[in-house]
């Protein structure tokens, strides 16, 4: 192997940082370089573009888990599908019921298991399962498991499970398409001739895209490695400029991650959703989970929220369970089981205030005439109104941050100093 392809092949294998703390540009090299392999690829062999798609699709896999990790996740696939096919043979809705529950559960240990190698002593190739884009493929596992039992999806074959599952573009930074949608596109028409799709619009938003993320990078970056072990001692301003600035940077990247993504996906033929919605531009924040990271944030209702009950029986218990769901599908550690407490309890405050707003404020005597006329002046200034409840959203939401961010206690230390109250709560963290 010539000195340049040497460079090159360790280039495109060698394990680099997340997503989020510098791994951005590696990141992009590879997708664009499969993306133009898969393309070529696609032109010169269009009517078995599905299998080709399949075949780059496994090789980005195997660039960023490693052959090892990416057999196994293989063979954990065509188990999943041998039990799939073997629930075809129960009638009884509580034998299918037995088996959803037996492939999620086996779904769900192979997951964690991943998830937390690195607490047995083992070490996975790259920092973090998220980066593997081993979360995503979870998701998918789950709906379509729940799906298929409930009759929802037709017999998907194994072969279309796996493009579906491995498609590269979506495999580190989603969206959670949903199956039949998948499908949709124009690419998997075989009966038509496939050519990339291409317009301004796309040009304009990957343009976007790679802006976003030079602005966060050169101009809004902070060294946080180095920020987030002395938040016990950090100038309140330096905390004010890191509970501002990482909330900014955090929507700036994902989203001209997700730009890209959507633009790269749209040019082979497979149109994907929208992932986020200016979520911090919402007046609650139900309101931002319905904008932000829209994939995860409709299967979370629609296979762990709605099952549960949903508003019909135990709403707050629920609340809290997704997001505790949430925060393990990220990380399993404290500070993460904080960020999803803190979204839980605040769903629960929100649906308090709602309810105390609507039914119960203007019957309590004490408040007087005056609760009213606030009431009506809201109610006749919308836009007035929706600033204010979107600024006071948008800094809960920045508040939550700081421990998906800084870790634990570090993370839970900010929030603290921040609302003054370090010095009646912090002894307790440590």
């Amino acid at each position: 192997m010539t000195s340049a392809a040497s460079t090159l092949f360790h280039f495109f294998t060698q394990s680099s940082l997340p997503l989020f703390e510098g791994g951005v540009p590696l990141w992009l090299a590879r997708l664009g370089m499969i993306a133009l392999c898969s393309i070529l690829l696609f032109l010169a062999f269009p009517r078995f573009r599905t299998i080709l798609l399949l075949a780059t699709s496994l090789a980005y896999c195997g660039m960023i888990l490693g052959a090892k990790i990416e057999v196994g996740i293989l063979l954990f696939c065509l188990l999943w599908f041998f039990l799939l096919k073997l629930s075809d043979l129960f009638t009884d809705p509580f034998q299918k019921k037995i088996m959803t529950g037996l492939i999620l559960v086996l779904s769900s240990g192979l997951y964690f298991g991943l998830m937390n190698l690195s607490r047995w002593g083992l070490k996975l190739p790259r920092p973090s399962v998220q980066d593997l884009g081993i979360c995503y493929l979870y998701l998918r596992v789950i709906h379509v498991t729940v799906d298929w039992m409930q009759g929802k999806l037709g017999k998907p074959g194994f072969i279309r499970f796996l493009v579906y599952a491995f498609y590269f573009p979506t495999m580190m930074g989603g969206p959670v398409e949903r199956y039949p949608s998948f499908f949709e596109g124009p690419f998997f028409n075989l009966e038509n001739p496939w050519r990339p799709l291409f317009d301004r619009g796309m040009v304009l938003r990957f343009i976007g895209g790679l802006f976003k993320i030079w602005i966060c990078t050169h101009l809004l970056s902070l060294p946080y490695s180095q920020l987030w072990d002395h938040t016990t001692t950090l100038p309140y301003s330096v905390l004010l400029k890191i509970y501002y600035l990482r909330a900014i940077t955090f929507y700036l990247i994902v989203s001209g991650i997700n730009d890209i993504i959507l633009m790269f996906s749209k040019l082979m033929g497979v149109p994907l959703a929208e992932n986020y919605d200016y979520p911090y531009f919402r007046k609650n924040l139900a309101h931002f989970w319905r904008n932000w990271h829209i994939a995860l944030s409709t299967i979370l209702r629609d296979y762990i929220y709605e099952p549960l009950g949903g508003r019909e029986r135990h709403q707050f218990l629920n609340y809290l369970l997704t997001f505790f769901f949430c925060a393990m599908w990220h990380v399993t550690s404290k500070a993460f089981v904080l960020w999803g407490l803190m979204h839980g309890f605040g769903m629960i405050g929100l649906r308090v205030w709602q309810d105390f707003w609507s039914n119960r404020a203007l019957r309590l005597p004490f408040f007087g005439p005056s609760l009213g006329r606030l009431r009506e002046f809201f109610r006749s200034s919308p836009r007035v109104s929706l600033a204010m409840s979107a600024l006071v959203t948008f800094h809960y939401v920045a508040l939550t941050w700081l421990p998906f961010w800084g870790g634990y206690p570090q993370g839970a230390v900010a929030i603290l100093r921040l609302l003054g109250l370090h010095s009646l709560i912090g002894p307790i963290l440590n």
